[in-house]
């Protein structure tokens, strides 16, 4: 009598198969989890720098900017909708590499990701010596910076909001982009 300890084709078939049922079921789950990270760790990341600008401009006592950029190199303030690239600069409207005090980029995450503003003019915060947001002239109380997924989970939205003396918050929101 032979002692055989091996697996019959038909259990290895069943293992298989209740794998792949498995994997199938956790992929989506993983990838909206994936999403989530992304979203909240490029918020976490915008809330840093505007936290770092408001920091500067009472340190310098300058006027500190934060802006959109148009290329990764960039040192001038650029308007648009969507945020690739950003920039902290203590001479808003000067174009000198030497005014710019710190650069970044936002991982799209090949166009998955995407980044706007709401209720601030020219995608620029400017921080004064007093340590308040403005957008131009204007004190900023409900400025929001929107980082959102194109596709995923129903909290795909997370909202950077810049409230009364410039307090910065990070709330999920569902929707689309828009």
């Amino acid at each position: 009598m032979s002692n055989n300890k091996a697996f019959t084709l038909i259990e290895l078939l069943v293992t298989i198969s209740v794998a792949g049922i498995l994997i199938a079921i956790a992929v989506p789950s993983f990838s909206h989890m994936i999403i989530g990270y992304r979203l909240n760790t490029i918020s976490a990341e915008l809330a840093e720098v505007i936290s770092f600008a408001r920091s500067e401009s009472i340190k310098r006592n300058k006027t500190i900017t934060f802006c959109r950029a148009a290329t990764e190199t960039s040192a001038v303030c650029a308007d648009g909708q969507l945020w690739t690239y950003w920039i902290i600069k203590q001479n808003a409207s000067g174009t000198a590499e030497d005014d710019v005090i710190k650069r970044g980029s936002i991982n799209s995450h090949n166009a998955s990701i995407q980044v706007t503003t709401k209720n601030i003019t020219g995608s620029k915060i400017s921080v004064n010596t007093d340590g308040l947001a403005r957008s131009g002239s204007t004190l900023l109380k409900d400025a929001q910076i929107s980082v959102c997924a194109t596709s995923g989970p129903a909290e795909s939205i997370r909202v950077i909001t810049l409230g009364a003396a410039s307090q910065v918050s990070i709330t999920k929101k569902t929707g689309v982009c828009s």
